[in-house]
């Protein structure tokens, strides 16, 4: 390398690292990607392996790739707890990529266009922001373009040692690791070996990449996987049907995803190198709508078509030359189709998942550039052509430079004051809400305010780095109000940490509202985190909503959809892109039975960046409005349907709607057994005892022999009956048989509800404790298990069958 050569590649390289360091915060980009990674990166330098020990239950499984955390064990070795030291590891890292990037652009051009190709990967807002985060991409990237060189060494040798080859290998095999779509640049490696003839490679390349990826798929799949059985798994997300019927076949779901991820993708793809995060609303990492940015935007919204016309031309262009000029296009058009494929088959899309291909567009956008002007200073020969593609090179840097340079001034200004940061924001209309959740602040926060075994819940991963030994319960916000009731009562949750948006809408406003068993008091706030203390709720106190999604979802859960329609469509006006605005949307007009409306919202949604937690639930309201239209055209299967949907929505906790789709069942047919089952049982939840008692004698008229009849017979008595008691072993003893009476009907959370009753009222009820145990061992709820199995033990000490039983339980830990 010449001197000139090495003064500008490290020059460029030493500011890139100099931004990098003054835009690196300690703030999470995703959650909770990102916080996954740290935590096993810990736990690693800790030398325990791939364990996430945040939650109650710790968990081994590991839903992403696992070398990044390996990577970068060794820097959380040397810096334990230190999030913002991994961040620099990876910035240093793309700094290293830079490098080898420039390099790379060497081989087809002079000095003073690999510089500017550098350049332009360095500023481009999509690489520079995910270098600086815990995030596998990048260090992805730099392994991408370390095998492009590679592989064209190699290509140009007639000769390649034993040493070279198992080398080119393990770097293929890490790519594998590093990002699991790592297996569409090893594909391509070995068909582009094979098809040069250089068999040896071609094989040595694919067994050993394929036996560190078979033995990782084996550790990860069968042997954790069918061990803790998490609720997601790599292998079913690939196979779930997130946009057809479950009924539908793989090939019919994976043409649906193509269809739709390149919908999304096209629009993105086409902004790439120049303006990439100006085209998507997934980072609200700046202001959008004001100052230089504004004025930016306002100026792409009239160029863009032109400007993406242009560079798409000389990129295409580019491609073209390439083949004609390299050894390795081949290799790099092989990695672009199938790399193509993966992510378009993949459920979930990404802006980040373009990343790979930046680098390969940006040399086929020079690539293109250089002929083109080429052509014109051959016929033209005016030194005025030099000084206008000089101009307009540097034009093209400036929506990014503008950008890039608003990132890193912003995030500066945040670590340097949190606090003043967030009092600067509220005078603005459109902050970004990226830096008004300073999860630090609050993790210190309930660390000093709370005990060490305390239980926190929200959605955000990231509060794990923050709050010590305390255990977090992660859940997004679309968890029914029913199912979130349950995580705070079988984990004893103190905190409750929640997102407000800019309108006040507060992430988990919709469950909070609906809770039957809990109420949430404001204790902190930062920024616009919200800090609730958990207790339990004595009684159901009449809603008084104050915002206007507040009187929407109050409309909503009392069936009153018509007045949540008006609210949510006059909403939906002013925010056309706010996600809960329009899910709750398309809910309220599958209620009114306006189901291609409802479809137009949720198909609003699947184009959504990183929409993963919407398609299940959109799916499942799919399935829920299918339901309800075929039992309308099917009378003849109309009660039996209209059951089943009112045993689905009392679960989404809908519980007003789904006693009134029993009436109408029952009105419809008075002889349907499995209604009157649901009634007993939803009148016994609701407390309305006569409604039960009543249900109960029409179905005994009907079903004599009925082995329910007695069992909710005494269900109801029982219950009747503690109104009359007020002796607690009286009291706790109803409580106990009630559970065992739910436990026998399979009924295992009204069980739990009962048990923990018993044992309010005798705390030392051994029997109510083993109880509670093997019914949270069957909901594989270890952790409340574990704490009763404890507690029986402190009173039993010599109970061996209980100790036994205890150890059996810790290899969940």
């Amino acid at each position: 390398m010449k001197f000139k050569e090495k003064v500008l590649i490290f020059a460029t390289i030493i500011v890139y690292l100099v931004c990098g360091y003054l835009s690196v915060n300690n703030l999470n980009l995703y959650t909770p990607d990102s916080t996954r990674y740290y935590i096993w990166t810990q736990s690693l330098s800790n030398f325990e392996g791939f364990k996430d020990n945040t939650l109650p239950e710790p968990k081994r499984y590991v839903i992403h790739a696992p070398f990044y955390s390996l990577l970068m064990s060794p820097v959380a070795f040397i810096f334990p707890g230190n999030l913002i030291a991994i961040k620099l590891a990876t910035i240093f890292v793309a700094g290293f990529g830079l490098f080898l990037f420039f390099k790379f652009l060497k081989r087809y051009f002079d000095t003073d266009v690999a510089i500017y190709g550098t350049i332009l990967l360095l500023i481009n807002p999509l690489f520079f922001l995910l270098s600086g985060e815990l995030l596998s991409d990048v260090p992805f990237l730099v392994i991408i373009i370390g095998i492009f060189l590679y592989s064209q060494k190699i290509n140009e040798l007639k000769t390649v040692s034993n040493s070279n080859i198992i080398a080119f290998a393990l770097l293929v095999s890490i790519t594998v690791l590093l990002r699991e779509v790592g297996i569409a640049l090893m594909i391509s490696v070995v068909l582009f070996f094979f098809i040069r003839r250089k068999f040896q490679i071609a094989i040595t390349t694919m067994i050993i990449s394929l036996a560190f990826y078979l033995l990782w798929i084996f550790r990860n799949e069968f042997l954790v996987a069918n061990f803790e059985l998490p609720d997601l798994t790599n292998s079913k997300i690939l196979t779930y049907h997130f946009f057809t019927n479950s009924e539908a076949s793989l090939l019919v779901e994976f043409t649906a995803r193509i269809k739709h991820n390149f919908i999304t993708y096209f629009s993105k793809v086409v902004a790439l190198i120049f303006y990439p995060i100006y085209e998507s609303t997934q980072y609200d990492v700046i202001f959008r709508k004001e100052g230089i940015i504004a004025e930016v935007s306002d100026l792409l919204k009239i160029f863009k078509i032109p400007f993406a016309i242009l560079i798409w031309a000389l990129t295409v262009y580019g491609f073209r030359k390439f083949q004609k000029a390299s050894g390795i296009y081949l290799l790099i058009t092989l990695f672009i189709l199938f790399y193509s494929l993966i992510i378009l088959i993949y459920p979930i899309n990404d802006i980040r998942f373009l990343l790979p291909l930046l680098p390969i567009f940006i040399l086929y956008f020079l690539t293109g550039t250089k002929h083109f002007l080429e052509t014109l200073y051959r016929k033209y020969k005016n030194s005025l052509f030099k000084f206008a593609s000089l101009l307009l090179g540097l034009f093209f840097l400036v929506p990014n430079f503008v950008w890039t340079g608003e990132f890193i001034y912003l995030s500066n200004r945040y670590m340097s004051s949190p606090m003043e940061f967030q009092k600067y924001l509220e005078g603005k209309k459109y902050p970004p809400s990226h830096f008004t959740k300073p999860l630090n602040l609050a993790g210190e926060w309930i660390n000093a305010n709370s005990k060490p075994d305390a239980v926190v819940y929200g959605m955000w991963k990231d509060l794990a780095c923050w709050i010590g030994t305390r255990k977090l319960i992660i859940s997004d916000y679309l968890i029914s109000p029913v199912e979130f009731d349950y995580k705070i009562r079988d984990y004893n949750v103190d905190f409750l940490v929640s997102h407000a948006d800019r309108l006040g809408f507060d992430e988990f406003e919709v469950q909070i509202s609906q809770s039957k068993k809990f109420k949430f008091k404001l204790e902190n706030k930062f920024g616009r985190l919200n800090i609730y203390r958990v207790s339990n709720l004595d009684e159901i106190l009449p809603l008084e909503p104050k915002t206007e999604f507040q009187k929407a979802i109050y409309e909503l859960f009392n069936c009153n959809f018509i007045e949540a329609e008006s609210i949510l469509d006059s909403l939906y006006i002013g925010n056309p892109l706010n996600a809960k605005v329009i899910f709750y949307n398309g809910i309220v007009k599958s209620f009114l039975g306006k189901f291609t409306d409802a479809e137009k919202y949720f198909k609003t949604l699947e184009g959504f960046s990183q929409a993963g937690m919407f398609l299940n639930e959109i799916n499942l309201y799919r399935r829920l409005n299918q339901m309800i239209q075929f039992s309308r055209t099917h009378p003849e299967q109309f009660a039996d349907y209209t059951t089943r949907l009112a045993g689905s929505y009392w679960s989404l906790g809908y519980e007003k709607y789904s006693y009134n789709l029993l009436d109408t069942v029952l009105r419809f047919d008075s002889s349907f057994i499995p209604a009157y089952i649901f009634k007993i049982h939803f009148a016994l939840k609701q407390n309305k005892l006569e409604d039960a008692r009543s249900a109960l004698n029409k179905l005994s008229k009907l079903d004599t022999a009925n082995t329910l009849l007695g069992i909710y017979n005494n269900l109801i008595t029982r219950t009747e009956s503690i109104r009359k008691y007020d002796e607690k072993h009286i009291l706790a003893n109803v409580y106990y048989l009630n559970a065992k009476d739910y436990y026998t009907l399979g009924v295992y959370e009204d069980a739990i509800d009962n048990l923990l009753l018993c044992l309010r009222y005798d705390e030392n009820n051994t029997d109510a404790m083993m109880l509670l145990s093997d019914i949270y061992i069957l909901k594989r709820r270890f952790a409340p298990a574990k704490k009763y199995l404890e507690q029986i033990i402190k009173l039993n000490p010599n109970n061996y069958s209980i100790k036994e039983k205890y150890e059996s339980l810790l290899k969940y830990f």
